[in-house]
């Protein structure tokens, strides 16, 4: 997860791997607005990767044959 700042509705990018499996980039714009959710082809991988390039936020997944992240790696969620 990265965050604006430590304020309980600050403005905010996460991954996320839910019980279920889901597997999602969830993020938060500006501070006190709706957190958004934008869901990954992949269900439960086993390795995720979060990259920030100035204000844009890229989810990387990988199962267990996928033990690193070439820059050819689907993008799975893009905000």
């Amino acid at each position: 997860m990265i965050r604006q700042g430590l304020g309980p509705s600050d403005a905010y990018a996460g991954a996320l791997v839910h019980a279920d499996g889901l597997t999602s980039l969830q993020y938060r714009e500006k501070e006190s607005s709706e957190t958004q959710e934008v869901p990954a082809e992949a269900t439960a991988p086993k390795f995720l990767r979060l990259d920030r390039r100035g204000n844009n936020f890229t989810l990387f997944v990988a199962d267990a044959d996928r033990h690193f992240w070439p820059p050819n790696l689907p993008q799975a969620a893009h905000r």
